[in-house]
């Protein structure tokens, strides 16, 4: 199957694999030696980038455009300040290049690196490092233990630690904390504790801390909006914060800060709904400098904020104060990108699929379980699930063998890869989409509609072909234990979890269900399994949330699920909505 490239836009003002300093309208990026390599993530500061790749290659673009190859073993995050940037890896472990003047590489000096240098003192300390930001000159570092620690730049109490000095050495500014936001300009950070408490500190001249005033902090101070809130997630600028928040089952945007910013219409120090967006479910953002960008469920892009770098993606490179949707030409499924601003661009890759596509493809990949064969040009054969088609094309398969002699492999397989995971490639799919009389194409072709069809097939207990048989009253006699049945297509196990496909292997194809030993509650299986088909889980009225964050926090483990699956953030929601610990 042909698997995606280098799928890259950009515009503003930046460093890049085409050599070019500044687009002002979105622009595809073209680099023939990249087009093999699958993005992960991209981090971009004022006149530079960095490009990390699925396969662990990570490379550099400075002004003068050259390539360099940035070698650190295992990269897997990577995040910027204005001229430096910090790579995490998988051992975690941090690595810090670029300037130094404010000794935001926290190595203890205040010279510039040009090649990646490990972040000693928390080695020294035995400290692994869970996540890391950079703000303007500052970086700041979340530990496994829950430890926060900051250096560099110190104006404007940027660092948290009750002072306004510049330190090369990374000190600690508060402990049981669980999460942590900046930006690539930000002179300050907000996080979030493990008690589900939002804190904040640093430059506030223009009101970005939310707090009623704008009085530079120096320490951390409770913001009152967001410890009221469910809050998904928070970015830091100069002048300007956002904060993403579940409300109703829908995710709005707040802001707060400096006005032709902040995208109100006018300057605020509380943090205040973005009417512009009130008819969209926002997905996810990101703040630059001067300007934001967002990414809606509808497959949507807008932008605002100073445009003079062309940031804003206008010919004009005028000033956008409230949000303007962008219209970028060559992406078909919007919904199938990455967002990332710079400090006066924006980016736009591809994303990697999702665990739940990763977990349908490479079911596809391996046919485990198909019922139904495929037959194209050249007697090709490719083996499939007769139940997800169904699900997908609303067309009931009748035979065992279906006969497409007229399409090539390639456009079967790219087929079938719309199927399991909602990208639509229109020229090879196409032609079969209508031989097939196959409508709503346009609904099914993201990764929304694959996971709306997973959400429908759900519901549809009819189909079901598989029980779960949980425990749910112990007897001396084994034969005589009372189990409680939770129906579920097998297909949907066989995707998604390594122990369920180890218990495949060992039964009769006939059998159609088998016993969960986990010793977990039925309520906490019948989420989990609803979390199986639609990423989410929502709890009923008879639920009880502590018991359910409780049975579920080593699923991934016990059930073998994707490493990148995202139960943990579902789990964080509930705990912030029934503010559990």
């Amino acid at each position: 199957m042909t698997e995606q490239g280098f799928d890259v836009y950009c515009w503003g003002s930046t460093s890049n694999p085409m050599g070019k300093s500044k687009f002002e309208t979105p622009t595809k990026i073209v680099a023939k030696d990249l087009s093999q390599k699958r993005v992960k993530g991209i981090a971009c500061g004022f006149d530079f980038c960095a490009f990390l790749f699925e396969d662990g290659d990570l490379f550099e673009y400075r002004s003068n455009a050259t390539k360099k190859e940035v070698k650190v073993k295992n990269a897997e995050k990577i995040v910027a300040s204005y001229y430096s940037f910090l790579i995490l890896t998988k051992e975690k472990l941090v690595y810090s290049m670029g300037k130094n003047n404010n000794g935001q590489l926290a190595l203890g000096n205040n010279i510039e690196s040009t090649e990646p240098k490990l972040v000693e003192y928390f080695v020294t300390k035995k400290l692994e490092i869970e996540d890391a930001v950079m703000g303007y000159s500052q970086s700041y570092f979340l530990c496994t233990d829950g430890q926060m620690f900051s250096c560099g730049y110190g104006q404007n109490g940027a660092l948290g630690n009750g002072g306004t000095t510049s330190v090369n050495i990374p000190e600690r500014i508060d402990q049981k904390v669980q999460a942590i936001y900046a930006g690539t300009d930000a002179e300050g950070c907000i996080y979030q504790k493990q008690d589900n408490t939002w804190w904040g500190f640093g430059k506030n001249g223009d009101g970005q801390l939310g707090i009623s005033n704008t009085t530079n902090q120096t320490t951390p101070t409770k913001i009152p909006f967001l410890n009221e809130k469910n809050v998904i997630k928070v970015g830091v600028s100069l002048d300007h914060t956002l904060a993403l928040v579940n409300e109703n089952n829908k995710n709005t945007l707040y802001a707060t800060g400096k006005k032709d910013r902040n995208g109100l219409t006018q300057n605020a120090n509380v943090f205040k709904e973005i009417t512009q967006l009130k008819d969209e479910n926002v997905i996810d953002f990101s703040v630059g400098c001067w300007h934001s960008f967002v990414q809606t469920e509808s497959g949507k892009f807008f932008c605002w904020g100073d445009g003079s770098y062309g940031q804003c993606g206008i010919l004009t490179m005028q000033k956008q104060p409230l949000p303007t949707e962008l219209k970028v030409k060559g992406i078909e499924n919007p919904m199938n990108y990455q967002i990332i601003c710079g400090s006066n661009s924006c980016f736009i890759f591809k994303k990697l699929q999702t665990p739940m596509i990763e977990d349908f493809i490479n079911l596809l990949k391996s046919g485990e379980g198909g019922d139904v064969v495929f037959r194209g040009l050249e007697e090709t054969k490719i083996t499939a699930h007769k139940l997800l088609i169904e699900c997908r094309t609303n067309k009931p398969i009748q035979k065992v063998e279906e006969t497409l002699t007229q399409f090539s492999e390639e456009s079967i397989n790219a087929f079938l890869k719309w199927v399991y995971s909602g990208e639509y490639n229109v020229k090879l799919t196409g032609e079969i989409v209508t031989a097939l009389g196959i409508e709503n194409i346009d609904e099914k072709s993201n990764y929304t509609g694959f996971k709306n069809d997973l959400m429908k097939l759900e519901k549809n207990e009819d189909s079901k072909d598989f029980n779960i048989l949980v425990k749910i009253q112990d007897d001396e006699d084994e034969e005589e234990d009372e189990y409680e049945e939770i129906p579920v297509h097998k297909i949907i196990l066989l995707a998604r979890s390594g122990l369920f496909r180890e218990m495949f292997k060992n039964i009769n194809e006939e059998t159609n269900s088998v016993k969960d030993y986990s010793g977990k509650s039925i309520e906490a299986i019948e989420s989990f399994v609803k979390y199986l088909y639609t990423e989410t889980i929502e709890l009923t009225a008879d639920d009880d949330p502590q018991l359910i964050v409780e049975d579920l926090e080593d699923a991934v483990e016990y059930y073998k699920l994707n490493e990148n699956v995202n139960l943990s953030f579902e789990l964080k929601k509930i705990k912030l909505q029934f503010n559990l610990n």
